[in-house]
């Protein structure tokens, strides 16, 4: 009782300082109140979405659901709101409060499909009351956001489970399949002393309906807004965003996302990181043609300007990007080729790396982290970042070096 007191107190000073939406530079520490917008803003390249698990009614679990009586062949699918909660008994994946597990069905949103007068159709149990009665018919569609549904869920805060809402599209590419995407960001508009500004957020993964993989990104500042985001204004969490001269740290997000936490840097200049204007990690990596490389001690790294190039065969046209590149600025700086595999990493020209190899796995962990990678990293000669892009992004940012 005295923890829930306590969190309750914790609570109502957040939303007490977020109300304000004013906050002074001389702040460390701004939890700032955001609201869930429809759609992607300018994260659209954060849309993803995947193709729904319909099984028959028999094989659903939940057979509380209610179906409309004049559909045939009904199948049903679910998507789930909080993955931190699926199946957390068996995984306990993330982290998870033990005494606020939502049930199976307040963590699920329900789908059926159907054919009514001999066309497909199906239904989103929208106001989660498990009964697809009272909700409208929906006729595949291929366009991915010409219907988008408000949905209704319950969903954890940090303190307990509240009601919440969102959107989803769920086009059918083919005419037979339902692909399920989840349309929100978030958006948040405060000052700092005299200086407005507005964020951005959403989930990296967009899976689940909580930012469990959040990114951020500063969309305006005073009269300057962005129309398109790149590649170094998209913030991890961890990683820092700057708001007019000063740097904060994106250090966390709420669960449902009302709540976004910055805290102030004053020595960014020091951080050694993968951020644009950070000090490079160290490394040493072995080429294909087993060159070492060492940035704190090859010369060929020190002299001049050098890039990093992350390129995968998941998208071909990553390997003809880079080897465009190559040919246009290899007299202009040092080129090195990053690919997972062996197979992959000949296609490429010039001094490749195979992060795969376990001999470049410090590499990998500080550069890639991921199999399917394509971000770029120019370095000047003092070893810190200059340029952070995607390889398809080449052209634009590396014309005036």
């Amino acid at each position: 009782m005295k923890l829930i007191l306590i969190l309750s107190i914790l609570i109502l000073c957040i939303e007490n300082q977020a109300k304000a939406f004013q906050y002074s530079s001389l702040s460390d520490t701004l939890i700032i109140k955001s609201q869930k917008e429809k759609g992607y803003g300018l994260f659209i390249d954060f849309a993803s979405g995947h193709d729904i698990n319909f099984v028959d009614t028999s094989e659903i679990l939940h057979n509380h659901l209610k179906y409309p009586v004049n559909i045939s062949n009904i199948k049903v699918g679910y998507e789930i709101v909080d993955f931190k909660y699926y199946n957390s008994k068996k995984y306990k994946a993330g982290n998870i409060d033990p005494f606020n597990i939502p049930s199976e069905k307040d963590n699920s949103i329900f789908i059926m499909k159907g054919i009514k007068d001999r066309q497909h159709i199906y239904i989103i149990d929208a106001n989660s009351n498990c009964d697809f009665r009272d909700d409208s018919i929906l006729q595949y569609n291929k366009n991915a956001f010409e219907t988008i549904t408000k949905v209704k869920y319950k969903i954890f805060n940090g303190l307990k489970l509240i009601e919440d809402s969102s959107w989803c599209a769920t086009p059918s590419f083919d005419g037979n399949e339902l692909t399920f995407f989840i349309t929100h960001h978030l958006s948040s508009e405060f000052c700092i002393d005299k200086d407005r500004f507005k964020i951005g957020a959403i989930a990296k993964n967009n899976s689940g309906f909580t930012f469990d993989k959040p990114v951020i990104s500063l969309i305006s500042e005073n009269d300057s807004s962005k129309d398109k985001l790149l590649t170094e204004d998209i913030i991890d969490k961890g990683e820092y965003i700057k708001l007019g001269k000063d740097f904060y740290q994106f250090a966390d997000i709420s669960n449902d996302g009302k709540y976004i936490t910055l805290i102030r840097e004053y020595h960014f200049d020091k951080k050694i990181g993968i951020q644009k204007g950070m000090i490079t990690p160290s490394f040493k990596v072995e080429s294909t043609n087993g060159t070492i490389f060492n940035n704190n001690n090859n010369n060929n790294l020190k002299n001049r300007l050098f890039l990093l190039a992350n390129v995968s065969a998941c998208n071909s046209d990553s390997h003809e990007a880079y080897n465009n590149l190559y040919e246009a600025k290899k007299e202009s700086f040092t080129l090195i080729g990053i690919e997972y595999g062996v197979e992959a990493a000949e296609r490429l020209k010039g001094i490749v790396i195979v992060s795969n190899d376990n001999i470049n796995n410090d590499f990998y962990l500080k550069y890639r982290k991921e199999p399917s990678d394509y971000t770029c990293y120019l370095i000047d000669t003092s070893g810190r970042i200059i340029e952070k892009f995607r390889i398809f992004e080449w052209e634009s940012v590396l014309k005036k070096y």
